[in-house]
């Protein structure tokens, strides 16, 4: 679900670009994975609904309420550099998400 959030912040800019630029490191090639551009399988409210069962009607409105506010999600400490399965096990170690 975590995955599904960031999708919608990140097409949706709904992110703090400026606090991205200024703290993270590798958050393209994160961002790239989240849309799908690395696996071809982007990380959306549908991809996760088939994953969770949770509607993606109720993850896109989640994210959209969040991204309104300041938030902070972080959930593992997984890198990119792990295969995508264990990707997949959540994470967003980004702070300063917020719009």
């Amino acid at each position: 679900m975590v995955l599904a959030i960031a999708h919608v912040w990140i097409a949706e800019d709904l992110y703090d670009k400026d606090y991205v630029a200024r703290r993270t490191a590798g958050f393209e090639k994160w961002r790239d994975y989240i849309l799908g551009k690395e696996d071809g399988a982007a990380k959306t409210p549908e991809w996760q609904e088939a994953e969770t069962g949770v509607p993606a009607k109720d993850i896109r409105a989640l994210a959209r309420q969040w991204g309104t506010k300041k938030t902070y999600l972080a959930a593992g400490g997984l890198t990119v550099s792990e295969p995508p399965a264990e990707r997949r096990q959540g994470r967003i170690g980004h702070a300063g998400w917020s719009a």
